[in-house]
């Protein structure tokens, strides 16, 4: 896992209850990068999802800055997104 901190921009994702969070998580641990859990900036209180225009600027300023590990599945919501600015 070492190797790890040559990337700067690190995503990763899965289908639902893989360990997307937790393998982030540990990443980020490891590396000293941001965790960013897209789940937070999805879902907004009461558990009612943010519209899309607010969710993607959430993340966009997330991921401003640069040495982070993002997790989450909105690939159709945010691919352009995040898989462009990933390492």
């Amino acid at each position: 896992m070492e190797q790890l901190v040559n990337f700067e921009r690190i995503l990763v994702v899965g289908v639902t209850g893989a360990g997307k969070t937790t393998t982030a998580k540990k990443i980020s641990e490891i590396t000293g990068h941001v965790h960013i859990e897209l789940d937070e900036l999805f879902w907004g209180p009461g558990w009612e999802p943010r519209p899309d225009e607010v969710f993607r600027e959430s993340v966009l300023t997330a991921l401003a800055g640069g040495r982070w590990v993002a997790c989450g599945n909105y690939h159709g919501k945010l691919n352009d997104l995040t898989w462009e600015r990933a390492d």
